[in-house]
């Protein structure tokens, strides 16, 4: 049975005499309503409603159309939480009434509950969850964009230039600000927190720094992810050239992403033993002893696209968390990943200015440096990725 908005049925036209909600079987109703231009399709069934926009539709089903009430009693906008017990509501929820309203979709449940939801919002709901951003892969040969100071403190595209950098190519640069560590701070807090970890919050690494670890000496660092040692590493790491007195030093990325595509593309097995392959990681320093143990590419949980890279030669324990006979295979796929990684037509190579302040996706973008005489300066930290994200969440409120 169809029925549709003419001179008989106005906007408000409700399903209420129509469905039969006692009944499981009931037969398939359709409701067309003309609004603004665009026939905008309710398809009732059994355990779900189709509801067509323009010319694509989607199925949401009762339990989770109920579950997603926003009225008062049900959510509260003041806390942002949700007020109810999932287990007050039955799997077998059924609406007796449905009708669009000024671009909302209305529902009165069987136990009389009224629900509305705005049906742009609905159109924007995906199953399965995507991702809102295009991610953009690249090697040597990327041109990024520096950002002003001025228009990324002042302007607020400019805070938005950079997030999308980041987001899209996993690394921006903001150039002129004022060489101090407390200059570099004022940068990176008009983005997020600054991450208080063992290294502390802000720091500075001079070539004669007392801190055990490699990034204090003047050799050539390989590309690295940081933070591999622990269960949640920090989001972005943050350099800011304060000082350069010598030759050399240049700034090395690779786009984890990219290399891990070039590791599927050459050998799946080795790309699929690379995500399921667990191996320890840790740092050791006095006190302390950092360690985890996690795949060297891991995959969305929801979207199964690339999310994470834990990539670091240098910090990694011995191979003892597979079974003996997967290890020979293990090292080649490890092997595999790091002639990708390491081959320099995969690198971009960047001089980094005095007043230079780059951001960087340690969750996909490994970094590392030439060898370099003379002495330099650098400040920098980390960012949180849950911080990060929260802000990126402000700009692009769909991203997942």
């Amino acid at each position: 049975m169809i029925m549709k908005a003419t001179n008989n049925y106005n906007n408000n036209t409700t399903l209420s005499s129509l469905l039969r909600t006692s009944k499981v079987h009931s037969p398939k109703l359709t409701l067309a309503l003309l609004k603004m231009e665009n026939l905008e399709t309710v398809q009732v069934e059994d355990e779900w409603l189709y509801v067509k926009f323009g010319e694509h539709g989607r199925r949401f089903y009762y339990l989770w159309l109920r579950d997603n009430c926003k009225c008062e009693k049900c959510y509260s906008t003041f806390y942002n939480q949700i007020l109810f017990n999932i287990l007050d509501i039955p799997s077998d929820i059924k609406p007796i009434s449905c009708e669009i309203v000024k671009d909302k979709l209305l529902i009165i449940w069987m136990d009389k509950h009224k629900t509305e939801y705005e049906m742009k919002w609905l159109e924007s709901i995906t199953f399965p969850l995507k991702h809102a951003l295009k991610t953009i892969l690249w090697d040597r040969k990327v041109v990024p964009k520096k950002i002003p100071l001025e228009f990324y403190l002042n302007d607020k595209d400019g805070l938005k230039s950079l997030i999308s950098a980041v987001t899209t190519y996993g690394f921006g640069i903001v150039t002129g600000v004022q060489n101090t560590l407390e200059a570099t701070e004022s940068v990176v807090r008009h983005l997020a927190s600054v991450q208080k970890t063992y290294f502390g919050e802000m720091w500075k690494v001079t070539t004669d720094s007392s801190c055990n670890d490699t990034s204090t000496t003047n050799v050539a660092l390989l590309p690295h992810n940081d933070n591999t040692y622990w269960s949640n590493a920090a989001g972005l790491q943050v350099f800011h050239l304060l000082n350069r007195n010598g030759e050399g030093g240049h700034t090395i990325l690779v786009d984890g992403f990219n290399i891990a595509e070039k590791v599927r593309k050459r050998n799946v097995d080795s790309f699929n033993l690379l995500c399921n392959s667990a191996i320890e990681s840790h740092f050791i320093d006095k006190d302390q002893h950092y360690f985890c143990t996690d795949p060297v590419i891991k995959l969305h949980s929801a979207t199964k696209q690339l999310h994470q890279i834990r990539f670091n030669v240098y910090d990694r324990s011995p191979l003892v968390s597979l079974p003996e006979g997967d290890i020979p295979r293990y090292y080649e796929a490890y092997k595999l990943f790091a002639s990708e990684a390491f081959d320099r037509e995969n690198q971009y190579e960047i001089q980094l200015e005095p007043g230079d302040v780059i951001f960087i996706d340690n969750w996909r973008v490994l970094h590392g440096r030439r060898e370099f005489m003379g002495t330099r300066e650098l400040g920098g930290c980390y960012v949180s990725r849950d911080d990060y994200l929260s802000r990126v969440k402000q700009f692009y409120p769909t991203i997942n």
